[in-house]
């Protein structure tokens, strides 16, 4: 498939909706262009992922909740002992 777009006095150009689709590219996305030396550009879609696609990205079911009061107090523990020792 082959489109053309128009560089502006700016240096902007609109994506063709052909390409647009092609590349599920979406008004937010970033694109990223790779130079060759031979003069070749290719173009990726860099995604903001959205909230839903983010949701438990953090979640660590390893990890126990501990209370804030409960976490300062062993960090101070933890604290102490290490002065201890030095």
């Amino acid at each position: 498939m082959q489109q053309m777009s128009k560089i502006t006095g700016k240096y902007q150009i609109t994506l063709p909706q052909k390409v647009r689709e092609a590349l599920n590219a979406h008004i937010g996305d970033n694109l990223v262009f790779n130079v060759q030396e031979s003069g070749e550009v290719s173009l990726k879609v860099m995604r903001r992922p959205t909230v839903a696609e983010l949701y438990g990205a953090l979640h660590r079911p390893q990890l126990a909740y501990v209370p804030y009061e409960e976490a300062r107090r062993l960090a101070q523990d933890e604290k102490s002992a290490r002065d201890r020792i030095t």
